[in-house]
């Protein structure tokens, strides 16, 4: 028991510990803490009036806890700004459904060039849109004001821009296509040489390109590659499909490398190391999913018909 007890009004002075008592004997410790009580001697009486209003408080205390609960949980009315964002949130969901549908011609169509107007046009309307509207009726301060924007992570922001732009330029210089050329080379080799071969470049590439342009840039040509060798484009295509996604090295590879990048909890190298861990253990269960489940649930014998007249074999 340990007992801090301030004096009441005889021994010790106001706000000083009188006693100070502790019993190692029990399995639980409890402290008092006790502001003066009536009268009595240096610790005993204004310990006992400490304790006394301790446990007045105590009750006030735990009812205004109760009251502070309940307001937390209690829902409050949305704000102005609130409201604000929702709508636009849900005006920018709808614009985006119905800008360019493939069942009826979109609300894109009403301008001269709807190529111009893209996914990300929409978004960046919808932002720009929190800049001007004011977040209160009569006030000129708008939902989104320049000191957010100054919070944004602006690295990771740019890293990812770098990345998407690294992407493009595959393509765009003709790199992309170059490899695909180089994969239609290799129609003599092995099917298991092809798959650890694809596997391996899917890999590398989706770590510094997007992981959709690395699967649009290499499964059109394996899918060729596997009906030239007269097997199933699955062989190729799955694992190769599945390897696009071992992203696990760098912040550029996807979106969520980048927010976990960018929360400062480890560096680059750090990531490198761990990502290159994740990496092999993938590349062993895929190695398991490819010769042994991936066979057992699809049709894995020969070239299809569909395949073949793709491929114009």
């Amino acid at each position: 028991l340990i007992r801090l007890g301030g004096g009441g009004g005889g021994g010790g002075r106001d706000g000083d510990f009188d006693e100070i008592q502790i019993d190692t004997r029990e399995d639980e410790v409890e402290v008092e803490l006790g502001i003066g009580g009536g009268g009595g001697g240096s610790g005993g009486g204004g310990g006992g009036g400490g304790r006394a209003d301790r446990e007045e408080e105590d009750g006030l205390s735990d009812g205004s806890d109760e009251e502070d609960v309940d307001d937390v949980f209690l829902m409050q009315p949305l704000s102005r700004a609130e409201i604000i964002i929702v709508v636009d949130f849900f005006a920018l969901a709808l614009l985006w459904f119905f800008r360019a549908p493939h069942s009826f011609n979109g609300w894109s169509t009403a301008f001269p060039e709807p190529s111009y107007i893209s996914d990300g046009t929409v978004a960046m309307a919808a932002a720009l849109i929190l800049f001007i509207i004011p977040a209160e009726k009569g006030s000129s301060t708008p939902v989104i004001g320049w000191d957010v924007v100054q919070d944004l992570p602006w690295d990771i922001i740019f890293l990812l821009g770098g990345g998407y732009a690294l992407s493009v330029g595959f393509q765009s210089s003709g790199l992309s296509a170059w490899v695909a050329q180089q994969l239609l080379t290799l129609d003599d080799a092995s099917l298991g040489f092809l798959v650890g071969l694809s596997v391996c470049i899917a890999s590398g590439m989706s770590n510094i390109v997007s992981n959709v342009a690395t699967a649009n840039i290499l499964l059109p040509s394996l899918a060729c590659v596997a009906v030239s060798l007269d097997a199933h484009p699955w062989r190729l295509l799955i694992p190769t499909g599945l390897s696009c996604s071992f992203a696990f090295l760098f912040p550029i590879g996807t979106p969520p490398n980048a927010i976990a990048y960018s929360t400062g909890y480890f560096t680059m190298s750090q990531m490198a190391s761990t990502g290159a861990i994740l990496t092999a253990v993938m590349f062993v269960l895929l190695a398991v999913d490819v010769a042994f489940l991936i066979p057992s649930l699809l049709p894995m014998e020969g070239a299809p018909d569909w395949a073949k007249e793709a491929c114009e074999v």
